[in-house]
């Protein structure tokens, strides 16, 4: 199977791909073709469970403060994509490497970068 010329690897296949110092690696040769040869040796299972978005706001009492021209007050802080419960072993189990919403080859992780993650905190006001 080609790895993707090693690019953008777990350091589990790094440090553990075929070489002829080792011969019992778990995975295959990294190689430098840009054919990619498929193979179920690489299928697992991708269920999931990640928290996509994440708000936690709070409503300050501006009326009990007596703030004048405020009608209302709230911070917040909210993430998206914090946290992923899985068992998959590479970067990210939500995959699409050859892109489109309708590809038929959704699912397959082949060089692509996780999905990032996101922290916003901010304070929404009422005039």
């Amino acid at each position: 199977m080609d790895l993707g010329m090693g690019l953008n690897l777990p350091r589990e296949v790094f440090e553990d791909h075929w070489t002829p110092e080792n011969t019992n690696a778990k995975y295959p040769k990294i190689t430098r073709t840009l054919t990619a040869n498929m193979s179920s040796r690489f299928v697992e299972d991708g269920t999931y469970l990640r928290f996509k978005n994440i708000q936690l706001a709070y409503n300050l009492p501006v009326r009990d403060w007596g703030w004048k021209g405020f009608k209302s007050a709230q911070v917040y802080a909210s993430g998206q994509n914090l946290i992923t419960f899985t068992k998959y072993s590479w970067y990210d189990p939500e995959v699409n490497a050859y892109g489109g919403a309708n590809s038929i080859n959704q699912g397959i992780d082949y060089a692509i970068y996780p999905t990032n993650k996101s922290v916003t905190f901010g304070i929404r006001c009422g005039f």
